[in-house]
């Protein structure tokens, strides 16, 4: 019993460790999700509905990255729901640049008027491949659907 509890400290030791390790090699690249050309009442009806976004990604380094593949989905209840399978991009981002993205993706609705002005909140998992290698940088963004 006594050995149990000490690999669950020891797991979550080494698990803060490694987080802590990679998350200072990774490049300080900023990630803005925002939904465009929506409106609430879009929602009213459950079922799919047709979702636009505009992915801007800020390169603050000095050093050219690529946008290999990215992953969206909800992460909580709103309007809508999202589960997309990863797509594969490939959007260079230049040093000192912003790059915006136009994006498409089925939602679903819940439908209903009291749903339609929940606000959506989205994890992003972006993959990038760089000069040093590759890294993946995981993001999230609330969606505000008040019109």
């Amino acid at each position: 019993m006594k050995n149990a509890a000490l690999f669950a400290v020891l797991l979550v030791v080494l698990g803060c460790a490694s987080g802590t390790q990679s998350s200072a090699k990774t490049p300080p690249i900023d990630i803005r999700l925002e939904q465009v050309n929506t409106t609430p009442d879009m929602y009213y009806f459950a079922g799919p509905v047709n979702i636009q976004y505009q992915l801007s990604i800020t390169n603050s380094t000095n050093e050219t990255y690529r946008l290999r593949r990215l992953d969206l989905r909800t992460i909580s209840s709103g309007a809508y729901s999202l589960r997309t399978p990863a797509s594969s991009m490939n959007v260079t981002i230049p040093p000192g640049k912003t790059v915006t993205v136009n994006l498409s993706a089925w939602g679903r609705s819940r439908g209903g008027n009291l749903h339609t002005e929940e606000p959506v909140t989205i994890q992003g998992t972006a993959h990038f491949e760089g000069p040093n290698g590759n890294f993946v940088k995981i993001f999230q963004q609330m969606l505000s659907q008040r019109g």
